[in-house]
């Protein structure tokens, strides 16, 4: 059944009196004329934040941000686990490794399915799918309280679990080389590592001011400036973790690899130098980017909860 709700309830530009209708789905199927003045407003914001930003991402990708990022990303990792099993499957595995990294590679590209089609508040036909596909059936909120909100937490569960299960795949790309899909770390690190850094510039932009925030959430400066801080140290060990990906050539010496180091280490020190020392350094860099890409699984599935910085 189709319902008015204010316009704050949804991602679009307040405008006094307005409202629009949304039906069990999800979408707008009607609105008063300031709930229309306010989706043109929204319409025309977003599609000049998308033009205009050197980083064409606009307010409403910031606030979906892990959605943002898992849409340019799921179909390489759809790609790899087909080109995976038709024949590119490492010769050192075992059957029941590849059957395990199989499963890792379904785990994820089912909690990145989940990010994109599974919707807390309606139900839509794609929402209704996926847990049709994964359990079988979907139970309604109408249907059955109490079941539905199981099955829901059921599904956010793995989910999160699997998000983790991500900086793992990259832990592995930096490790394995798997017959010319080693490289699907570097293509998706090139895809996103400009976003992470267009995400950063614009947290940082829009946490200038800390007083809304002891309104809303009654958070004490003091707490408010923590958690800053760590988010920005878990956005930070991503950026390092793909640009080390990126940067970092284990053989060859190149003048990004010297500059990455001299950059985070404060010198870079040459296996012609002192072999030791080089080892060191570089599996010292290594252990940091394996804990960036951990980090990065965490980004993800935290991404929605820090929604709040851009209010």
């Amino acid at each position: 059944m189709a319902k008015f709700v204010s316009i704050e309830s949804v991602s679009i530009v307040p405008v006094p009196g307005a409202s629009v209708k949304i039906n069990k789905e999800g979408n707008i199927i009607g609105y008063n004329l300031p709930g229309f003045i306010s989706l043109c407003k929204s319409s025309f914001r977003r599609g000049f934040q998308k033009i205009f930003r050197k980083s064409h991402i606009s307010d409403d990708d910031l606030s979906r941000f892990d959605s943002y990022l898992i849409k340019r990303i799921l179909p390489e990792i759809k790609a790899y686990r087909k080109r995976y099993l038709e024949h590119d499957v490492p010769q050192m595995e075992t059957d029941d490794e590849k059957k395990d990294w199989l499963t890792v590679i379904d785990d994820i590209i089912f909690s990145f399915r989940w990010c994109l089609e599974v919707d807390i508040l309606f139900d839509p036909p794609k929402k209704i799918a996926f847990f049709k596909e994964y359990y079988g059936q979907y139970i309604s909120f109408e249907d059955d309280k109490d079941k539905h909100m199981e099955q829901y937490d059921n599904s956010l569960s793995r989910a999160y679990k699997s998000f983790e299960l991500f900086g793992k795949f990259f832990v592995r790309k930096s490790d394995v080389p798997d017959n010319g899909l080693i490289n699907l770390d570097i293509s998706i690190a090139k895809r996103i590592l400009p976003k992470i850094r267009a995400y950063r510039e614009m947290f940082l932009k829009k946490n200038k001011d800390l007083g809304i925030y002891n309104k809303l959430f009654e958070y004490s400066k003091e707490k408010i400036q923590d958690e800053i801080k760590e988010w920005l140290t878990v956005i930070d060990e991503t950026i390092y973790a793909m640009r080390w990906c990126l940067e970092v050539d284990m053989i060859n010496e190149t003048p990004q690899k010297t500059a990455f180091f001299k950059e985070y280490y404060g010198q870079y020190i040459s296996s012609e130098e002192d072999k030791d020392k080089h080892i060191e350094q570089y599996d010292d860099s290594l252990y940091r980017a394996k804990r960036g890409f951990m980090l990065f699984g965490y980004f993800l599935s935290d991404c929605r909860g820090n929604v709040k910085w851009f209010l």
